[in-house]
């Protein structure tokens, strides 16, 4: 198998509300359809303002035996609920690896990153 499939989960404080995240920038049509990061993906406006789509994030993979190697990545979706989705706003991401123990990052264009602690077994 070379391929595995993940939904990360997330929270952006600056979006946070208490309960969920604030999904306004995309249900004011004012996330763009194209990613801001370079792999070049869209998604459809009606998956943009459908009012569960907080931002795009980008996700990358990295090797357990050196945190700082990417071995993939690519954008995503960030929900209200924290799960970070393909462009069509409700499948996993791919990755065309093979199953093993990997470190998750996540990137915001206004937070921080964030990397699990230890890699994680993804399959």
């Amino acid at each position: 198998n070379t391929d595995i499939a993940i939904q990360p989960k997330v929270y952006l404080q600056g979006a946070w509300n208490g309960a969920t995240m604030d999904a306004t920038l995309g249900t004011t049509a004012l996330l763009p359809l194209a990613t801001p990061y370079s792999d070049g993906k869209k998604a459809l406006a009606t998956t943009l303002h459908n009012g569960e789509i907080v931002d795009w994030v980008w996700v990358e993979i990295r090797d357990k035996a050196d945190n700082t190697n990417v071995l993939a990545a690519q954008s995503g979706l960030l929900k209200s609920d924290g799960t970070i989705v393909d462009a069509d706003g409700c499948a996993p991401l791919h990755f065309a690896l093979s199953p093993d123990d990997y470190y998750i990052v996540v990137k915001h264009r206004n937070h921080l990153g964030v990397m699990t602690k230890n890699a994680l077994r993804l399959e």
